[in-house]
């Protein structure tokens, strides 16, 4: 099956979509990983298709082989999305436990810091954080899309 730059736009809308309800049904995981998906998608979407790029999930050089029709300030909030995505999200949570999330999260100092209150559950603050970076990315990718 061939996938267009198309198709992976709509596959970045359709999965932030799914991200979002997965979030609201308290599955955490799951939506840590769609989110990132998402992004991953609509970086995707603006890689040359004359180009022989493959990044093997690297949100990082997938940035940098996408080519995004954007101005300065855009670019900066694009990179500033993809960083924070990069520091919650790896292709691996699809094989992670929540157990296991959790403790990495804690592993890298994520269960506590900025957004953390006191009692919250790092987690869920978490999700919605990578859910946020990667709304932008598809917000971006969207508004710029041009067949």
């Amino acid at each position: 099956m061939e996938l267009r730059p198309e198709h992976y736009l709509l596959a970045a809308q359709e999965r932030l979509s799914e991200a979002v309800a997965l979030r609201r049904g308290a599955r955490w995981v799951l939506a840590m990983y769609v989110a990132g998906l998402s992004a991953e998608c609509m970086m995707r979407a603006f890689i040359p298709r004359d180009s022989e790029f493959d990044a093997r999930h690297d949100l990082g050089a997938l940035l940098g082989a996408s080519e995004w029709p954007l101005g300065s300030s855009e670019r900066r909030r694009l990179h500033t999305a993809v960083s924070g995505i990069r520091v919650l999200w790896n292709n691996s949570l699809r094989y992670a436990d929540e157990a296991r999330v959790r403790s990495h999260l804690k592993r890298i100092g994520l269960d506590r810091g900025p957004g953390i209150q006191r009692g919250a559950d790092a987690l869920k603050v978490r999700c919605a954080e990578l859910e946020s970076h990667a709304s932008v990315v598809v917000r971006i990718g969207s508004a710029t899309w041009k067949p």
